[in-house]
């Protein structure tokens, strides 16, 4: 059984902008495969403050978390 700690767990995101506010789209969560949001304030200026750690919205009873990084 491959198990991988969270640390290493990464999911690449992209900010999407409406006039709702501000959201980190996951592309491919690591867990499930599908995209997931997260949220990032009001501010497009200050949407990176929401980046780090987070639980995943696919598997959160698991304990399923992975750190939001910005897609290149």
């Amino acid at each position: 059984m491959n198990v991988r700690s969270s640390q290493s767990l990464r999911a690449y995101v992209v900010l999407e902008v409406s006039p709702h506010g501000c959201q980190w789209r996951v592309v491919c969560c690591p867990f499930c495969g599908r995209p997931h949001w997260h949220g990032a304030g009001d501010d497009p200026t200050q949407a990176r403050r929401f980046l780090g750690g987070r639980v995943s919205h696919c598997n959160p009873s698991c304990g399923g978390e992975y750190e939001l990084v910005e897609a290149a």
